[in-house]
């Protein structure tokens, strides 16, 4: 073979092996960047679907105050006594929350349209402050089984205690959210009338009982060693007819939508 014709194969065969080289590492390349679209594809539609998640429960929970607060409006307009709406997780407690200025205890034996009714309504007294701004505002209802508060007692089971640990109440411009932090049962004595809540002495009687006082069952959730009188609370209160006792399940304030929850207290 002369030398010229050696030097045309040797060509022939380095451009077919560099042909095969760069069409090798076209393929490749061409499958890395369809592997990387598969998972920016799987990383967007896990992104997709965690923001339509946020969404959805952000539009499920609007809806839900805005029925709650048409619920509210529509109770207000049945009966100018309505001043909030409770609704108490893991039970089936929610309804109107009443006052009224002809007696205190007026609701315990009429209903929210003020028909006699021996179950009576969920009321606070007149010495609490209807925009819930008092340093704890205690709420009144029937027990038992057919009480409107009968299902309170659920939350003497240390399981159910730890599972439901909010309630809520709806104001007509406002929507404040309590966490469950104590639980027990003590002398069926109103708690309005033995503790003066305008006072810091008073509000600190209160929760030094509640911490010192060696009541069977008590329950007291960990984290609010440090309640003190600067607190916002709402005890609801329920009398326990098996017992003879008062139960009371006490919310702390933990989230005021609109900010608007304040007040001095006097030394």
């Amino acid at each position: 073979m002369n030398k010229n014709k050696y030097q045309a194969i040797k060509a022939v065969i380095i451009v077919l092996l560099l042909f095969c080289f760069i069409g090798c590492g076209n393929a490749y390349s061409e499958q890395e960047n369809e592997d990387n679209s598969i998972e920016n594809e799987e990383s967007s539609n896990e992104s997709t679907a965690e923001d339509i998640n946020a969404i959805n429960s952000s539009e499920e929970a609007d809806v839900d105050n805005t029925d709650k607060t048409q619920l509210l409006n529509e109770y207000i307009y049945q009966n100018e006594d309505v001043i909030a709406l409770l609704s108490v997780e893991g039970t089936d407690i929610e309804g109107p929350v009443l006052q009224s200025w002809e007696e205190d205890d007026y609701y315990a034996s009429h209903n929210d349209q003020k028909q006699l009714d021996s179950n009576g309504a969920m009321y606070i007294e007149m010495a609490n402050m209807a925009n819930m701004c008092d340093f704890n505002t205690v709420i009144h209802g029937s027990g038992g089984e057919d009480g409107i508060l009968g299902e309170l007692i659920n939350f003497e089971n240390p399981d159910f205690f730890e599972k439901h640990e909010e309630f809520v109440i709806y104001l007509p411009d406002n929507k404040l959210t309590y966490e469950i932090w104590a639980v027990f049962e003590r002398d069926n004595t109103s708690l309005i009338r033995e503790y003066d809540f305008t006072y810091q002495s008073g509000c600190r009687q209160f929760l030094d009982d509640v911490y010192g006082d060696k009541v069977m069952g008590k329950q007291i959730r960990g984290g609010w060693g440090d309640a003190n009188e600067n607190m916002f609370m709402v005890t609801l209160t329920v009398d326990n007819p098996e017992s003879d006792k008062q139960l009371v399940v006490i919310g702390a304030l933990v989230d005021d939508e609109m900010g608007t929850i304040d007040r001095i207290v006097s030394e």
